[in-house]
Protein backbone atom coordinates (compact mmCIF):
# COMPACT_ATOMS: atom_id res chain seq x y z
CA UNK A 1 0.00 0.00 0.00
CA UNK A 2 1.01 3.51 -0.52
CA UNK A 3 1.54 5.99 2.27
CA UNK A 4 -1.63 8.00 1.45
CA UNK A 5 -3.80 4.87 1.41
CA UNK A 6 -2.45 3.75 4.77
CA UNK A 7 -2.99 7.20 6.26
CA UNK A 8 -6.56 7.31 4.94
CA UNK A 9 -7.32 3.83 6.30
CA UNK A 10 -5.89 4.66 9.73
CA UNK A 11 -7.83 7.92 9.78
CA UNK A 12 -11.07 6.11 8.91
CA UNK A 13 -10.48 3.49 11.60
CA UNK A 14 -9.69 6.19 14.16
CA UNK A 15 -12.96 7.96 13.36
CA UNK A 16 -14.82 4.67 13.82
CA UNK A 17 -13.21 4.17 17.21
CA UNK A 18 -14.12 7.71 18.26
CA UNK A 19 -17.76 7.15 17.26
CA UNK A 20 -17.86 3.88 19.18
CA UNK A 21 -16.41 5.57 22.27
CA UNK A 22 -19.02 8.34 22.07
CA UNK A 23 -21.83 5.78 21.83
CA UNK A 24 -20.36 3.81 24.72
CA UNK A 25 -19.99 6.97 26.77
CA UNK A 26 -23.61 7.86 26.11
CA UNK A 27 -24.73 4.41 27.19
CA UNK A 28 -22.75 4.68 30.43
CA UNK A 29 -24.32 8.07 31.12
CA UNK A 30 -27.81 6.63 30.65
CA UNK A 31 -26.97 3.74 32.96
CA UNK A 32 -25.80 6.11 35.67
CA UNK A 33 -28.95 8.22 35.32
CA UNK A 34 -31.13 5.12 35.67
CA UNK A 35 -29.12 3.93 38.67
CA UNK A 36 -29.42 7.29 40.39
CA UNK A 37 -33.15 7.38 39.68
CA UNK A 38 -33.67 3.95 41.24
CA UNK A 39 -31.54 4.83 44.27
CA UNK A 40 -33.36 8.17 44.67
CA UNK A 41 -36.79 6.57 44.54
CA UNK A 42 -35.71 3.87 46.96
CA UNK A 43 -34.41 6.50 49.37
CA UNK A 44 -37.68 8.42 49.24
CA UNK A 45 -39.74 5.29 49.91
CA UNK A 46 -37.41 4.29 52.74
CA UNK A 47 -37.58 7.72 54.35
CA UNK A 48 -41.38 7.71 54.11
CA UNK A 49 -41.46 4.36 55.88
CA UNK A 50 -39.12 5.62 58.62
CA UNK A 51 -41.35 8.67 59.06
CA UNK A 52 -44.45 6.49 59.44
CA UNK A 53 -42.74 4.19 61.93
CA UNK A 54 -41.51 7.17 63.95
CA UNK A 55 -44.99 8.66 64.07
CA UNK A 56 -46.40 5.31 65.27
CA UNK A 57 -43.76 5.02 68.00
CA UNK A 58 -44.31 8.59 69.19
CA UNK A 59 -48.07 8.01 69.24
CA UNK A 60 -47.55 4.90 71.38
CA UNK A 61 -45.28 6.89 73.71
CA UNK A 62 -47.82 9.68 74.01
CA UNK A 63 -50.56 7.16 74.79
CA UNK A 64 -48.38 5.53 77.47
CA UNK A 65 -47.57 8.90 79.08
CA UNK A 66 -51.23 9.87 79.07
CA UNK A 67 -52.10 6.57 80.74
CA UNK A 68 -49.58 7.23 83.55
CA UNK A 69 -50.78 10.74 84.40
CA UNK A 70 -54.16 11.15 86.13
Amino acid sequence: MRQSQVTTQVSTEAQGVKKANRRRSGAVTVEYILLLTIVGLGSLVGLAQVRNSLIDELTDLATAIMAITP
